[in-house]
């Protein structure tokens, strides 16, 4: 129980450092119910996210520290009409290296090779690693607002993408805007200390190779998946710094695309659709300092 509390007062240090709020571990199902197709209708499709994150503060000096973490996340494809039914697998490593700039600056430089493959036995080879990334400049304006510029490289949209990065924190009496573009928007509005509720958008996916598998008698090399989620969500803190969030609404631009080897690519995208997110998270109460 010791260590637990040291590594959570560990975590609330480097938050301060970093004037940004940490969540030390998260756990997240989702569940997308039965949608059909956008371009075969008589085909409809069930997903199942499930995913396992944490971060940690791995060393600390006086100008700089090191944060490092993992993410594990599962997407299954529940239909009795598709051929290939393989779980797409994911799994990534975490780091960060923040450095102390000025008083209120920090520059951020993050890596998160990964792998992104089927759960097949063999399936792992050189072709499934992933290399995202980026690098941040961070502004503290004030204690209840900062932002930041920089270059991400990501797969969340269903391929590698180098994109620009625009982050905002603004912090009221009552409400919290959090903006990570392009990964997600959310405002909160704290009704008593323990509940909150308010409104998200996030994007989050990746490419999936597939080491030449078959599908309706072609060869396949890659898999393209992506989506968008909009929505209520509410969070309540359980006890100290465990929270348990409820999202749910519409998830849309679901891609789903198999890329052909020497053909082309096989579009089996899933219509609109409602969604259900449960999310149990620690996070460390630390406001932002300058």
């Amino acid at each position: 129980m010791n260590k637990i509390f040291g590594t959570i007062l560990l975590l609330a240090i480097a938050g301060n450092c970093w004037s940004q709020e940490f969540e030390l571990l998260e756990v997240e199902y989702a569940r997308y119910p039965k949608t059909s197709l956008s371009k075969i209708d008589s085909i409809e499709a069930i997903i199942s996210e499930y995913q396992v994150s944490f971060l940690l503060p791995a060393i600390r000096k006086e100008k700089w520290f090191l944060l490092a973490g993992a993410t594990y996340r599962l997407v299954v494809p529940e239909s009795a009409d598709r051929q290939s039914n393989d779980d797409l697998f994911f799994l990534g490593l975490r780091m960060a290296g923040v450095f102390s700039v000025s008083e209120n600056k920090q520059l951020i430089v993050s890596a998160f090779p990964a792998i992104s493959t089927t759960d097949e036995p063999g399936s792992f080879s050189g072709n499934n690693f992933l290399m995202q990334g980026g690098v941040l400049f961070k502004t503290q304006k004030t204690e209840k607002f900062s932002y930041s510029l920089g270059v991400i490289s990501t797969s969340r949209f269903g391929r590698p993408l180098i994109l620009p990065s625009l982050g905002m924190t603004r912090v009221g009496d009552k409400m919290k805007l959090d903006i990570n573009l392009p990964f997600f928007v959310k405002t909160m509005w704290n009704y008593t200390n323990r509940f909150s509720y308010g409104l998200k958008f996030d994007v989050n996916g990746s490419q999936y190779n597939l080491n030449n598998e078959t599908f309706n008698g072609s060869e396949v090399d890659l898999l393209r998946f992506s989506r968008v989620r909009l929505g209520p969500e509410f969070q309540y803190r359980i006890v100290g710094p465990l929270f348990i969030e409820l999202f749910g609404g519409i998830a849309a631009r679901r891609t789903y695309d198999f890329d052909i080897i020497g053909s082309d690519d096989i579009d089996l995208s899933l219509e609109n659709g409602p969604f259900l997110s449960v999310r149990l998270y620690i996070k460390p109460q630390i406001r932002a300092v300058q």
